[in-house]
């Protein structure tokens, strides 16, 4: 890696891992605008009741694709090669054995969580759908989370975009066919995810396997490890928890719509917070782009390096940020349009919900980036207390202002949070920066 060259060094990493997760945030989306279309309010109330269980499997695999890929890098630029592939074998394994509990979890807690919800039957009978199709291809969708992050952490995000490309377009197709011609609903939109997170894994796994390279796991790589599994994990949780982040809101927000208004509510919830979802992963992206980078340059010592690459990372989520605000809340009927057509009460609360809910948003994806900033220089004590903040903050938020404001309390919660959290989050950088520049010895 180019340490003299920062901005272009952050856009050969950063690119490919913006368009691997701005294709995943497609690929939820093309979910939901088939869904929303063909099946409307109780569709997408179904599918967003069920999301954020999916979500925790999810979430592990960030977890496992996050922490092997920093110990990976961090052993790369230290010049250990055998460890680095022992950590990558380590990762390849724990993607089977988690991807198979995943997969069990989600069918045998399909119908707890869609009731504990509030889910009206109609919906409960469409997320219980979605649910089994989705935990049958448990390995695939823990594979869908974590081996992007593994090949681009071996050099090659623009193979690991690719991957990920490919699944989309399975997934759009097949979408089509399931949902549209042949009318199997959200089991059908499950069903073409799944094939879409398959193909993806197969690309990903070609990647790794089908050509010799110094990074390419031998046998003996996959010997189970305690002690390295759990720094793999121990790596990688503050992603864990960043991740289940997004599950977390949204199931507090299903519940709390559900409580003070319909299921109405919900799809409109639905389709403000594909946008949300879309920034927060554009997000991950600029972050993935810059972990390797960090945590690379701090394995070999080059603080100048990693403060180029942090600033970089800071001021692009901050910008384009501000650019999604601008256009949401300019024409937010446009975006509406996507998701529904013909149903004015739908549009109406979803375009409300727009304009309450996202105009915070650029503030969410400077905390996503000092979050992983920590993690990526093995600082997992302070990621993980913004991560873990970063949901609880929104906890007296969601409790205290929907009972004087109603559902408006609801969509303001995350906005009301994120101004009260991301000045603290900001000035625990500065000092920790300012911290470290006296500790850098005095030039001679």
């Amino acid at each position: 890696m180019d340490s003299t060259r920062i901005p272009r060094t952050f856009l050969i990493y950063t690119l490919p891992a913006v368009a691997a997760l701005v294709v995943q945030a497609l690929n939820m989306m093309i979910d939901g605008i088939f869904i929303g279309h063909v099946m409307g309010t109780p569709g997408l109330a179904g599918i967003y009741m069920a999301w954020p269980l999916v979500g925790v499997v999810l979430a592990v695999g960030t977890m496992i694709g996050i922490g092997g890929g920093a110990q990976l890098s961090m052993a790369n630029g230290a010049g250990r090669l055998p460890l680095a592939r022992r950590y990558l074998g380590l990762s390849l394994l724990l993607v089977v054995v988690l991807g198979l509990v995943g997969g069990i979890f989600l069918i045998l807690c399909r119908e707890a969580f869609l009731s504990f919800q509030g889910a009206p039957d109609e919906v409960v009978r469409h997320g219980m759908d979605y649910l089994f199709v989705r935990g049958l291809g448990g390995i695939s969708v823990m594979g869908a989370a974590v081996l992007p992050l593994l090949v681009r952490n071996t050099g090659a995000p623009v193979r690991a975009t690719l991957a990920m490309f490919a699944g989309v377009l399975v997934n759009l197709v097949l979408d089509y066919v399931f949902i549209v011609e042949f009318g199997w609903g959200l089991s059908g939109a499950a069903a073409a995810t799944v094939a879409g997170e398959a193909v993806s894994d197969i690309a990903c796994l070609w990647f790794l396997f089908g050509r010799p390279t110094a990074l390419r796991p031998r046998l003996k790589d996959f010997r189970i490890r305690l002690g390295r599994i759990a720094q793999i994990l121990v790596t990688g949780f503050t992603s864990m928890i960043m991740y289940l982040y997004m599950s977390f809101v949204i199931m507090l927000h299903n519940y709390l719509f559900m409580r003070f208004g319909s299921e109405v509510q919900v799809a409109a919830f639905a389709i403000t917070d594909y946008y949300m979802a879309f920034y927060y992963l554009l997000g991950e992206g600029i972050c993935g782009g810059m972990q390797p980078l960090v945590s690379y340059f701090h394995g070999a010592g080059e603080r100048r390096a990693v403060l180029g690459t942090l600033r970089l990372a800071m001021m692009s989520i901050f910008g384009l940020g501000c650019a999604l605000v601008a256009a949401l809340l300019i024409v937010p009927e446009v975006f509406v349009a996507l998701f529904t057509t013909g149903d004015p009460v739908l549009s109406g609360a979803a375009e409300h919900g727009i304009r309450l809910h996202l105009f915070t948003m650029m503030l969410e994806g400077l905390i996503i980036i000092v979050a992983t900033y920590f993690q990526a220089i093995g600082d997992a004590r302070r990621a993980l207390m913004i991560a873990a903040a970063n949901m609880l903050v929104q906890l007296p938020f969601l409790a205290i202002l929907p009972r004087f404001l109603g559902t408006d309390g609801i969509w303001l919660a995350i906005p009301a949070a994120n101004l009260f959290l991301a000045p603290i989050v900001l000035v625990m950088l500065a000092l920790h920066l300012r911290r470290q520049d006296r500790l850098l010895p005095a030039p001679a």
